[in-house]
């Protein structure tokens, strides 16, 4: 950053950044909450500017500070990759050291992009031409215009947009889904599913499977649990052989807090599809919350002493005779003890803590288990 003047870009929150931060949106342009995050993220956490970023495309159009031989593996196509929507374009696209390769009739292109749901990012430069540009929006439909942007830039054939696949501003889908969301949202679920039937009969290839599908999970992302149990049972009415719709409606009764519901979908989709293991890891992982809610650990307040404490951005504290745990720019949320070291979260089926101790039986760090099965760490600070 220093070497570069991008002097507005940070891996971890600054305070200046309340002030000039841009505020996220949802498709229908609701405000979100803003993500603060304390630990660099070389993948995700870069908070920056359109102009630093596009610093740092100039100095690497220029060479500044990179020797020969990186900036040539850079343009090196190391790795093919297979274009999901445009096959018959294939062998144009590769991953070289870094980047992202587009190898077209316009000439070679380094370009790459960036999704933390409602922050989007596009870049795409022509090393041979010396030009490029940088696209950022704080919008969760924000790249459904960058095949717009790319060819307002550049008169070539952007193959590298058509394979990140975003859904274009204007596709007849996301105008009806839109149309749908609204109705969803001002009017009751009974309403907004006579305009489903409605639209499905004169839209029946758009919204047949993956498009009902997409309509549940935009309704998921606005918050309209309701609406989309309803879209996602729609689904499973019209295609009761497909493992996918009991698996869609089982991740809407999570959000609903629905349990039992949903680990019975999880179950079924799993049963369906044996190669669907994340199915059944999910449907285990939700039964597991579903027994710790039923039969919660008795712990003395000495020993839930020992899990206060800071971790990172993780804040564990007692209050009473109950942990409460927050993360850094969100919501504090009481703990309940499923084990003697693992604690389900307060409204957050999806996510518990896992303490870990060293052999003298001190606590040194916590564990994030997740619903999908990663696992993150937060080494104790304090």
């Amino acid at each position: 950053f220093g070497p570069l003047a991008m002097s507005s870009s940070s891996y971890i929150w600054q305070e200046a950044y309340d002030k000039t931060t841009a505020v996220p949106h949802s498709g229908l342009g609701r405000s979100q909450e803003k993500r603060k995050p304390a630990d660099e993220n070389a993948a995700a956490s870069l908070h920056t500017t359109a102009s630093d970023y596009a610093r740092f495309i100039a100095a690497i159009l220029s060479r500044d500070g990179l020797r020969p031989e990186s900036f040539d593996l850079m343009m090196t196509p190391a790795i093919k990759v297979t274009n999901r929507k445009a096959p018959q374009l294939e062998g144009e696209l590769h991953w070289g050291l870094g980047w992202g390769l587009q190898l077209s009739e316009g000439g070679k292109a380094l370009w790459h992009w960036g999704d933390n749901g409602p922050f989007k990012a596009f870049t795409l430069c022509y090393p041979d031409e010396r030009i490029g540009f940088v696209f950022f929006a704080n919008s969760q439909d924000g790249l459904s215009i960058a095949g717009v942007v790319a060819d307002a830039f550049h008169p070539d054939v952007h193959t590298a947009v058509n394979y990140l696949d975003y859904e274009r501003f204007d596709d007849p889908l996301r105008t009806a889904r839109m149309e749908l969301a609204d109705i969803f949202m001002t009017q009751k679920t009974d309403a907004g599913m006579r305009a489903y039937d409605e639209l499905r009969r004169d839209m029946p290839e758009q919204l047949a499977e993956k498009g009902t599908n997409s309509i549940g999970y935009f309704l998921l992302r606005e918050e309209q649990t309701d609406a989309a149990i309803a879209i996602f049972k729609k689904n499973v009415e019209s295609y009761p052989e497909s493992p996918n719709v009991f698996d869609s409606l089982a991740e809407a009764y999570v959000a609903a807090e629905e349990l039992n519901l949903a680990a019975e979908n999880y179950e079924k989709a799993a049963a369906m599809d044996k190669e669907n293991t994340q199915a059944a890891k999910s449907a285990k992982f939700i039964r597991e919350q579903i027994k710790g809610l039923q039969r919660p650990v008795y712990l003395s307040k000495s020993t839930l002493q020992r899990y206060a404490g800071e971790y990172g951005e993780r804040r564990i504290m007692l209050s009473g005779d109950t942990l409460v745990y927050q993360r850094e720019g969100r919501p504090a949320r009481k703990l309940t003890a499923m084990a003697l070291d693992t604690f389900l979260v307060e409204d957050t089926p999806t996510f518990r803590l896992r303490f870990v101790a060293d052999d003298a039986g001190v606590i040194v760090k916590v564990e994030g288990h997740y619903i999908d099965g990663r696992i993150d760490e937060s080494v104790r600070t304090n």
